[in-house]
């Protein structure tokens, strides 16, 4: 899935995204936010966890961008039978789940007007 919408961005990773995620992964502030603070990534963490998709139906990760700079990233799954029925959902529906964070700290607490 791709998306733009004025001066935000949505695109697929792409391998020299691995940089950028590691940058992140490896800022405190960040990773309190995601994963948690003990859980630091280098490069090849980043690849493996990111970036090599055997199953197209696993995570799907994406690169948010504002003004063309790397902004966050956002992920979507398919959720689990058991996490389905847990919030009671039907099983004949299919269910998706989402995480994201904003890697820049610097543009946090920031108004701005998308469209």
């Amino acid at each position: 899935m791709e998306f733009e919408e004025g001066s935000l961005r949505v695109r697929p990773l792409r391998g020299g995204d691995a940089l950028i995620l590691c940058r992140w992964l490896n800022d405190p502030r960040v990773l309190t936010f995601y994963e948690g603070r003990d859980k630091p990534h280098n490069i090849h963490m980043v690849r493996r966890r990111f970036l090599s998709k055997t199953d197209p139906n696993q995570v799907l990760g994406h690169l948010v961008l504002w003004n063309g700079s790397p902004l966050g990233y956002i992920q979507t799954y398919f959720l689990k039978e058991e996490t389905i029925t847990g919030f009671r959902y039907s099983g004949r529906n299919r269910v998706y789940g989402m995480d994201l964070f904003l890697g820049e700290p610097k543009r946090w607490n920031q108004e701005s007007e998308l469209f």
